[in-house]
Protein backbone atom coordinates (compact mmCIF):
# COMPACT_ATOMS: atom_id res chain seq x y z
CA UNK A 1 0.00 0.00 0.00
CA UNK A 2 1.18 3.27 -0.72
CA UNK A 3 0.72 6.48 1.59
CA UNK A 4 1.44 10.05 0.88
CA UNK A 5 0.32 13.28 3.34
CA UNK A 6 -2.79 14.75 2.61
CA UNK A 7 -3.15 17.57 4.64
CA UNK A 8 -1.83 18.45 8.58
CA UNK A 9 -4.71 20.12 10.64
CA UNK A 10 -4.04 22.60 13.61
CA UNK A 11 -6.43 23.62 15.72
CA UNK A 12 -6.05 27.39 16.45
CA UNK A 13 -7.09 30.30 18.71
CA UNK A 14 -7.07 32.86 16.33
CA UNK A 15 -7.72 32.17 12.94
CA UNK A 16 -7.34 35.02 11.17
CA UNK A 17 -3.99 35.35 12.93
CA UNK A 18 -3.45 31.56 12.12
CA UNK A 19 -4.25 32.75 7.87
CA UNK A 20 -1.60 35.58 8.40
CA UNK A 21 1.07 33.63 9.81
CA UNK A 22 1.15 30.70 7.01
CA UNK A 23 0.45 33.11 3.77
CA UNK A 24 1.89 36.62 4.32
CA UNK A 25 5.13 34.98 6.16
CA UNK A 26 5.49 31.71 5.03
CA UNK A 27 4.12 32.55 1.83
CA UNK A 28 1.58 29.88 1.36
CA UNK A 29 -1.58 30.27 -0.61
CA UNK A 30 -5.10 30.24 0.61
CA UNK A 31 -7.48 27.79 -1.43
CA UNK A 32 -10.55 27.20 0.31
CA UNK A 33 -12.68 28.35 3.35
CA UNK A 34 -15.45 26.80 5.08
CA UNK A 35 -17.82 27.24 7.35
CA UNK A 36 -19.18 24.01 9.90
CA UNK A 37 -22.07 25.73 12.24
CA UNK A 38 -23.43 23.16 13.99
CA UNK A 39 -19.60 22.27 14.57
CA UNK A 40 -19.30 25.92 16.01
CA UNK A 41 -15.98 25.10 13.34
CA UNK A 42 -14.37 27.47 10.51
CA UNK A 43 -11.69 26.03 8.12
CA UNK A 44 -9.00 27.66 6.03
CA UNK A 45 -7.00 25.40 3.90
CA UNK A 46 -3.63 27.06 3.19
CA UNK A 47 -1.22 25.28 0.19
CA UNK A 48 2.11 25.14 -0.87
CA UNK A 49 4.14 22.57 -3.17
CA UNK A 50 2.40 19.32 -2.62
CA UNK A 51 1.22 20.00 0.62
CA UNK A 52 -1.52 21.29 2.38
CA UNK A 53 -2.47 22.45 5.48
CA UNK A 54 -5.70 23.02 7.42
CA UNK A 55 -6.53 25.63 10.02
CA UNK A 56 -9.58 25.08 12.35
CA UNK A 57 -11.15 27.72 14.55
CA UNK A 58 -13.22 25.25 16.89
CA UNK A 59 -15.54 27.44 19.64
CA UNK A 60 -15.47 24.62 21.76
CA UNK A 61 -11.89 23.67 22.12
CA UNK A 62 -10.70 27.37 22.34
CA UNK A 63 -13.48 27.68 25.13
CA UNK A 64 -12.18 24.45 26.92
CA UNK A 65 -8.37 25.51 26.28
CA UNK A 66 -8.98 28.84 27.66
CA UNK A 67 -10.97 27.79 30.78
CA UNK A 68 -7.73 25.12 31.71
CA UNK A 69 -5.46 27.71 31.34
CA UNK A 70 -3.77 26.16 27.93
CA UNK A 71 -4.07 29.42 26.00
CA UNK A 72 -0.96 31.13 24.77
CA UNK A 73 1.06 28.89 27.17
CA UNK A 74 0.67 24.93 24.82
CA UNK A 75 -0.86 24.79 21.30
CA UNK A 76 -4.43 23.87 21.03
CA UNK A 77 -3.67 21.33 18.08
CA UNK A 78 -0.78 19.16 16.95
CA UNK A 79 2.20 20.85 17.33
CA UNK A 80 5.17 19.93 14.97
CA UNK A 81 5.76 20.13 11.45
CA UNK A 82 8.73 20.40 9.16
CA UNK A 83 9.39 21.69 5.85
CA UNK A 84 12.16 20.36 3.90
CA UNK A 85 14.34 23.13 1.98
CA UNK A 86 16.63 23.20 -0.49
CA UNK A 87 19.39 25.62 1.40
CA UNK A 88 18.26 25.92 4.88
CA UNK A 89 20.73 29.56 4.67
CA UNK A 90 18.66 30.97 2.26
CA UNK A 91 15.36 30.15 3.96
CA UNK A 92 16.31 30.92 7.30
CA UNK A 93 17.52 34.27 5.95
CA UNK A 94 13.96 34.80 3.85
CA UNK A 95 11.97 33.14 7.11
CA UNK A 96 13.62 36.10 9.15
CA UNK A 97 13.16 38.61 6.91
CA UNK A 98 9.58 38.18 6.81
CA UNK A 99 9.10 38.35 10.55
CA UNK A 100 9.31 34.59 11.62
CA UNK A 101 11.07 34.03 15.18
CA UNK A 102 13.38 31.12 15.24
CA UNK A 103 13.85 29.30 18.51
CA UNK A 104 17.02 28.18 17.19
CA UNK A 105 20.11 28.83 15.36
CA UNK A 106 20.70 26.58 12.21
CA UNK A 107 21.75 22.94 13.84
CA UNK A 108 23.53 20.29 12.42
CA UNK A 109 21.93 16.40 13.52
CA UNK A 110 24.15 13.44 13.37
CA UNK A 111 22.55 12.44 10.53
CA UNK A 112 24.32 15.79 8.63
CA UNK A 113 21.08 17.22 8.21
CA UNK A 114 20.36 20.56 8.83
CA UNK A 115 17.63 22.15 11.07
CA UNK A 116 16.06 24.98 12.45
CA UNK A 117 12.97 25.66 14.42
CA UNK A 118 10.34 28.42 15.08
CA UNK A 119 7.15 29.09 16.57
CA UNK A 120 3.86 29.54 14.97
CA UNK A 121 0.60 30.36 15.85
CA UNK A 122 -0.78 29.16 19.50
CA UNK A 123 3.24 28.11 19.76
CA UNK A 124 2.59 25.53 16.77
CA UNK A 125 6.61 23.91 16.64
CA UNK A 126 7.50 24.62 12.95
CA UNK A 127 10.99 23.10 11.48
CA UNK A 128 12.69 23.81 8.14
CA UNK A 129 15.18 21.25 7.80
CA UNK A 130 18.02 20.67 4.62
CA UNK A 131 18.90 16.76 4.17
CA UNK A 132 22.24 15.70 2.90
CA UNK A 133 22.74 15.35 -0.82
CA UNK A 134 22.68 11.83 -1.45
Amino acid sequence: MKMSLDNITFAVSDLGDAVDFFTTKLGLKKSRVWDVPHLKTKLVEVVGDNFTIKLMYDERRVKRAKEFGLVPNYPLGYAHMVFAVDDIEVAYKDLTSRGVRFKTDIIETPDGSRRAFFLGPDNIELEIVQYPLK
